[in-house]
């Protein structure tokens, strides 16, 4: 059966609380009538509650879906049967509405193995009016609905249940107000013609998930001291752990962090001594280092990886300045945050590698007339 709740708590205005009550989801039947329910309107506010402090893989604990004055909190932990919730999350009838949603969208994934369609993300859709483009959600309800939201919940155990009132009410407030936000955006956005740019970014995000491997040696700073050779082994170890994380469960920190890996592909051959230091339980990786070396070691010159780009040339700072200063004329005048135009990777790119390959995918759509100008500009100057 159903259960409605009143919605109190520390949200200050009482006025508006007063007409909201969440109701619990714990059965497939419960589940489908709720979906039923959502599917009258046009786009559906989620948040997702989730665990990874310990493993490797986000641990699913609470599924928010709200539109209008309905309000579902929906019990993953609960359900048997998860077909209904992955149609919903497949359809392209319904706007999943959700606020910074990378991780919600790697939730859904390992949770359901489904890829989420008409994803719009509200973050994106505020950067792309003019706001920072990190705002958070609770600055975002501010200053759209003038309501301060309590932080609450924050670090809560939402694993635990029961949960408590206090939890259920943080997480209804995530998606009982995201929803309004969600109108006055995509009215704003359809007036500049740029609703379409925020599902694109969702398409984009949503097709990503799971195809970005955590790659230690793009994420190690002095990476481009390495050797080629040097370089292929740092990969090597870095799979490896990849590997074991996923086996285990486990974060990859958990099991031998970045600084550790980098110093074996430095000096392979101390490998004991390097692992002993970083404490005697890791011990237990020395085979694996060892043979990963030795595979290393037999690879010809031919097949070794580049080293990475080291620090920037005088010129190539000059460029990328010129660059940026440029990204921020225009992204002002289209009151978008530059940020979300182009990122530090972008810049990197266009300094390092710019007609050397095939164009970044994410730089066709609607950033492609940013790039076409900035190419033009660059060309015309130099």
């Amino acid at each position: 059966m159903l259960t409605a709740r009143p919605l109190r708590t520390h949200l200050k205005d009482v006025a508006l609380l007063n007409e909201l009550a969440w109701t619990w989801v714990a059965s497939t039947l419960e589940l489908e009538r709720a979906l039923v329910d959502l599917s009258s309107f046009p786009a559906v506010a989620i948040d997702t509650e989730f665990v990874r402090e310990r493993t490797y893989y986000p641990q699913v604990a609470l599924l928010q879906l709200s539109a209008g004055h309905a309000h579902y909190l929906i019990d993953p932990l609960s359900l048997d049967d998860l077909s209904a919730i992955r149609a919903f999350f497949q359809s392209d009838d319904v706007l999943k509405v959700v606020h910074s949603g990378s991780e919600d969208l790697e939730v859904i994934s390992r949770w359901l193995g489904v890829e989420a369609r008409a994803w719009f993300d509200t973050q994106v859709a505020a950067a792309l009016l003019g706001f920072d483009q990190g705002v958070g959600f609770r600055a975002l309800v501010q200053e759209i609905i003038g309501i301060e939201l309590d932080k609450g919940e924050t670090r809560s155990d939402w694993l635990k249940r029961p949960l408590s009132e206090s939890q259920c009410f943080y997480a209804v407030a995530d998606v009982a107000y995201l929803y309004p936000v969600f109108t006055h955006l995509k009215n704003k956005l359809k007036e500049n013609n740029r609703f379409e740019w925020v599902l694109e970014e969702g398409r984009r995000a949503a097709a990503s998930i799971g195809s970005d491997r955590f790659d230690v040696v793009s994420r190690s700073k002095n990476a481009w001291r390495l050797s080629p050779r040097q370089v292929a082994l740092l990969s090597a170890l870095g799979e490896m752990r990849e590997t074991l994380a996923r086996e285990r469960d486990k974060p990859r920190s958990w099991i031998i962090d970045d600084k550790i890996l980098f110093d074996l592909a430095q000096n392979p051959k101390a490998a004991h001594v390097i692992l002993k230091a970083g404490g005697k339980h890791l011990l237990r990786y020395e085979k694996r280092v060892v043979d990963c070396a030795a595979e290393v070691e037999g690879l010809p010159e031919s097949s070794l990886p580049p080293p990475p780009a080291g620090p920037l040339s005088s010129a190539q700072r000059a460029l990328q300045k010129r660059l940026k200063e440029r990204v921020n004329l225009m992204a002002s005048d289209l009151n978008v945050a530059p940020e979300l135009v182009f990122n530090k990777r972008d810049y990197q790119y266009w300094v390092c590698e710019f007609g050397s390959g095939s164009m970044p995918v994410h730089w066709q759509g609607w950033r492609l007339p940013f790039v076409t100008a900035l190419s033009q500009e660059i060309e015309s100057n130099s």
